[in-house]
């Protein structure tokens, strides 16, 4: 992704009369993060966007298109690049201030255990570990752009719970782990409560919970 390509995808939604029939939003997807400056704020590449998102989006202000763009929860996006982990309010403020208006948020699992977690530095232990963290961070999120009250869509791409396509392809459902001779076991809270329809409701406004879109019928059906 670059400049380029997205002041063409913009062209080619006004010249096509997309725009005018409500297609208007323009979204930067992966792989547009440089990193943080020292404060601990994005910018982006400046090979490949050397205009800035800022100057970017007035560009498609100007259109009369609306300026997305996209990251993740962990420490890196799905592409490998600087991710939002615990850094919600401050990367809110700065797509807002940006000109951005509508945000997807994707859930891709790096989360890199920063905060001193080591019973989980070899990764995750627990389906639940993983599942709370992406509610939590959904909910930070939607705190923090309701914070700089600026109105803003917000998208949540929870096609990374793996439980999902358990939910969609089954005729029944294991949500949890296998019983032990203990009522703990029996009693655990089962996975099933982090299922989208469940939370996602209070948090985004809008929602992917299967897998990306490919080019082929079968992704698209």
């Amino acid at each position: 992704v670059n400049e380029t390509h997205v002041r063409n995808a913009a062209a080619a939604l006004v010249s096509s009369g997309l725009a005018s029939k409500g297609w208007r939003t323009v979204v930067i997807s992966d792989g547009w993060p440089g990193g943080r400056d020292a404060s601990g704020r994005l910018f982006a590449d400046k090979s490949r966007f050397p205009s800035g998102i800022k100057a970017l989006c007035q560009e498609l202000v100007s259109m009369g298109l609306e300026c997305g763009i996209y990251n993740s929860m962990g420490n890196t996006t799905c592409a490998g690049y600087a991710g939002g982990w615990r850094h919600e309010e401050l990367d809110a403020q700065t797509y807002v201030d940006w000109g951005i208006r509508w945000f997807m948020h994707d859930t891709c699992w790096d989360f890199g255990w920063a905060d001193g977690d080591s019973q989980h530095a070899s990764g995750l232990l627990q389906w639940s570990d993983y599942l709370e963290l992406i509610v939590d961070g959904g909910r930070r999120m939607r705190d923090a752009f309701n914070k700089t009250g600026v109105g803003v869509t917000y998208f949540l791409a929870a096609g990374n719970v793996a439980i999902i396509p358990r939910v969609l392809m089954g005729d029944t459902l294991r949500a949890d782990r296998n019983y032990q001779a203990s009522w703990p076991s029996i009693e655990g809270p089962s996975l099933l409560k982090y299922h989208p329809m469940f939370w996602a409701p209070d948090i985004a406004n809008m929602l992917d919970y299967y897998d990306d879109l490919h080019q082929n019928w079968y992704s698209m059906l």
